[in-house]
């Protein structure tokens, strides 16, 4: 079992922490009182620099000045959650009456938005993958730095054929890497959704389904990014792959305001079961 040491802030609209591997209490490697303070260090120093990068990029996806505004009424923006003066830290009967977003990871932070009571646990995911897909709309943003290396290219071409669905997981987890990669190479985005293939026999059928999925994938991020629908080959396209919905998932949980008038035709081929778990993501709130 990991041993791990936590920090924390609370901003105006989110919460953020930064989380450290510091000992394994199943190999008995216990950590120092000298690590847990250069963690605690570590984590103050990277912390101080919430105001230049996430405090900018979470102002960007509450101004609505990007297409993924369907769902922003349901975030709490202007909730700020106060300490104790007498002891210096957030009640845990407060912190268990604010409803959060998963955690949205990037550049060792993980994110937790203030959502209003009762939000669909369905739309506390799809909230945390627009934040970040807001910032594809967001040229002052710092949030996505353009990941160059080979670690966030594996990371790209695994997301772009892996899981999407069920609970915090993978494809949540490695988002950012998904988009930071995406922003410093749309030409090779745009160069694989373009490029024509050929089935190789001796391959097996897994290695071809994952070369259609990758290039179907990358089409739609293509749609996206430049304020398209989906269009109905595409949907078709998401449909015919099979991959236990996978892909219809995929344009679900991608969508923009602009695809948005397209998720009741996503939905309906979607497996049964999975369309009514969707259907939240067809009805956004409104303004009471």
């Amino acid at each position: 079992m990991t041993i791990v040491q936590t920090s924390e802030e609370w901003h105006k609209g989110f919460r953020v922490t930064m989380t450290t591997q510091v000992g394994c209490a199943t190999t008995h490697d216990y950590p120092s009182d000298q690590t847990v303070k250069a963690v605690n260090k570590y984590h103050k120093e990277h912390l101080s620099m919430t105001q230049l990068v996430v405090t900018p990029a979470f102002e960007h996806f509450v101004s609505g000045n990007h297409p993924f505004t369907r769902y922003l009424l349901y975030l709490q923006p202007d909730l700020e959650i106060k300490e104790d003066p007498q002891f210096h830290y957030i009640p845990d009967n407060v912190r268990a009456s604010i409803e959060q977003t998963d955690p949205i990871h990037f550049q060792e932070y993980e994110i937790f938005l203030f959502l209003k009571p009762k939000t669909p646990r369905l739309i506390a995911v799809k909230l945390g993958l627009d934040f970040l897909l807001s910032q594809l709309f967001n040229d002052k943003s710092s949030l996505l730095t353009a990941y160059e290396n080979d670690t966030a290219m594996s990371m790209f071409d695994d997301l772009s054929s892996g899981i999407v669905a069920g609970y915090f997981g993978t494809f949540q987890w490695r988002f950012e890497y998904y988009l930071g990669y995406t922003t410093s190479h749309k030409d090779k985005v745009e160069e694989l959704a373009n490029s024509p293939f050929t089935p190789q026999q001796s391959y097996g059928y897994d290695w071809n389904n994952k070369q259609r999925i990758k290039r179907f994938r990358a089409k739609a991020l293509l749609k996206i990014m430049k304020k398209l629908p989906y269009g109905k080959e595409l949907i078709a396209e998401a449909t015919e792959l099979g991959n236990n919905s996978q892909e219809l998932q995929y344009l679900a949980l991608m969508s923009s305001d602009i695809q948005a008038p397209e998720l009741p035709d996503i939905l309906k081929p979607m497996a049964t079961g999975l369309g009514d778990y969707y259907k939240d993501l067809t009805t956004p709130p409104t303004e009471k």
